[in-house]
Formats: structure tokens, C-alpha cells, sequence
């Protein structure tokens, strides 16, 4: 009786021991969650200030990317916008914040007229200032020349100093003289530009190779005009870029402006892989 008595009082030690170790082990494991979740809660907090940084980072480049398109479209001259005498409509969107497109329209100092649209090889910073150092560039060299062939012996040295190793240039330069009777024009890797004289539309390529660092000069040709009317001009990013339609003759419409409009109200409805620019120049 007194063994059985015993081994009970026994078996409740040893199960009050057993407890006594779970309590233990539990105490230790809750002790271990505490300092793993205040752990936790610490990378929680660190991670929350870095993405307070990376986003105040990103809205700073983006800010600067801002300010830097404005200093860029700041370049951007057209010297007829107020002159009841032409007819211009332009549309000018990047697909980026900053373009690699650039344009002016400017009056030059013999009474004509000088165009140009550029096209920057790429996407981004490089391009953007490649096409605002030109587009600088050209309205110093502008009060200095007298025809087309005097700009590009300047913006030579500029190709030759400014491009980096592989870097393109693209673009269409057209400089009118004074009674709109003859243009003389140097395109380099662009679509077609079309040109309406009275009712006839002349079509003009590309008749010199895009510019590079070791290849930066641009030979004009000239074209007698008769009644000069209206100049289209646009980038790549017009026909590559899925807004103009794949079709031929698209580009003629461009003469329309109604048509241009719809251009630019479908281009600012999608995602545009390349920088838009189309240039409407009519003598109203």
C-alpha cells in the first residue's frame, strides 16, 4: 500500500517537473519571438526610411528632369508665331521627360527663313543634350550667317567636338531666301519632307548620311520654288511610333491641320516609344 501510495505521489513529481520544463521551454521561445519581432520591427522601420529616401531621391531626379525640359524647350525659337503672315501649327511631345528632338523656327537677318527639326540618336539624358547644345548652337550661329551652307561650316566643328564615339545625328535643315522662291535643304537619316508649291507637292529625302564625330559635314542642295504655300516636317517618332497610320500618302495630310490635330489628340492618348515632333509651316 505504501509503495503504491509512493510511486503515485512520484509520478505527480515528475508530471509537475515535466510542466514546470514546458514552462520553461515556453518562456524561453516567447522570450526569443519578442526580441526576433523587435528585430523585425527595427528592419520594418529602417526599410520604411530608405524608401522615404529612394522616393525623396526619385522625386528630386524627377524635378530636375522637369526643370531640365523646360531650360530645353526654353531653347526652342519660332520667330513667326506672332506674324499674321504665316500659318504655323507645331506639336512637339516626348515620350520621356526629356526629348531628343529639338526644332526652331527663326527669320534670318537676309529676310528668309530657316528651319530645322533634329533627331538625337537614343533615349534620355545624352540625347537631350545633344539637341539642346544644337539648338543653342544655332540661334548664336543664326545672327552671324547669311545661307545655309555658312551654318553647317559652323556646325560641323560642332558635330565634330560634341558627338561621342557612335553617336548619330539625324535631321532636316531648310533655309528659304527672302521672297520664298528657292529653299535650300540638307536631310540626314529623316522621313520624307513635303513641300506644296502652288499645286504640286515635292517629296525630298534624305540626301546626306546622319552625323557622327568623324563624319560631321552636310552638303545643301537648293530647289527653285514657284509659290511657295506650305513645309511638313515630322520624326520618326510619328511614323515608328504607331500614331500616323501605315499607309500611303498618310504624310500628305499633314498639309491638313485638322489632320494634325488628330494626330496630337491620339498621340497624347498613348504610350509613345519615340519623341513626336511634326512642323506645319504655311505662308497664310
Amino acid at each position: 500500500m505504501e509503495k503504491g501510495l509512493i510511486s503515485e505521489a512520484e509520478a505527480v513529481i515528475a508530471q509537475e517537473n515535466d510542466i514546470e520544463k514546458v514552462k520553461v521551454s515556453l518562456s524561453k521561445v516567447a522570450a526569443a519571438l519578442t526580441k526576433n519581432v523587435k528585430r523585425l520591427d527595427k528592419i520594418i522601420r529602417l526599410s520604411d526610411r530608405q524608401q522615404d529616401t529612394l522616393q525623396k531621391l526619385n522625386e528630386q531626379a524627377k524635378n530636375e528632369q522637369e526643370m531640365a525640359h523646360r531650360k530645353q524647350k526654353a531653347m526652342i525659337a519660332n520667330d513667326f508665331e506672332e506674324d499674321d503672315g504665316f500659318d504655323i501649327k507645331i506639336v512637339y511631345l516626348a515620350a520621356d521627360i526629356l526629348s531628343g528632338d529639338a526644332y526652331s523656327l527663326h527669320k534670318t537677318r537676309t529676310g528668309g527663313a530657316f528651319l530645322y527639326l533634329i533627331d538625337a540618336m537614343g533615349h534620355g539624358l545624352l540625347p537631350s543634350l545633344t539637341s539642346f547644345a544644337l539648338a543653342s548652337f544655332v540661334k548664336q550661329a543664326i545672327l552671324q550667317v547669311d545661307d545655309l551652307e555658312q551654318m553647317f561650316s559652323r556646325l560641323s566643328y560642332l558635330f565634330e567636338t560634341m558627338l561621342s564615339d557612335g553617336e548619330q545625328l539625324s535631321g532636316s535643315f531648310f533655309w528659304f531666301n527672302s521672297d520664298f522662291t528657292e529653299v535650300s535643304y540638307a536631310m540626314a537619316g529623316m522621313y520624307p519632307a513635303y513641300i506644296k508649291d502652288g499645286e504640286n507637292i515635292v517629296e525630298l529625302r534624305s540626301n546626306n548620311a546622319p552625323a557622327m564625330s568623324f563624319m560631321p559635314n552636310w552638303t545643301p542642295q537648293t530647289v527653285k520654288l514657284s509659290e511657295f504655300k506650305k513645309l511638313i516636317l515630322y520624326s520618326d517618332g510619328l511614323v515608328e511610333g504607331s500614331v500616323l497610320p501605315q499607309e500611303d500618302g498618310e504624310a500628305i495630310k499633314l498639309f491638313d491641320k485638322s489632320f494634325i490635330d488628330e494626330i496630337q489628340a491620339r498621340a497624347q492618348v498613348v504610350t509613345l516609344d519615340d519623341d513626336l515632333t511634326v512642323i506645319h509651316f504655311a505662308r497664310a
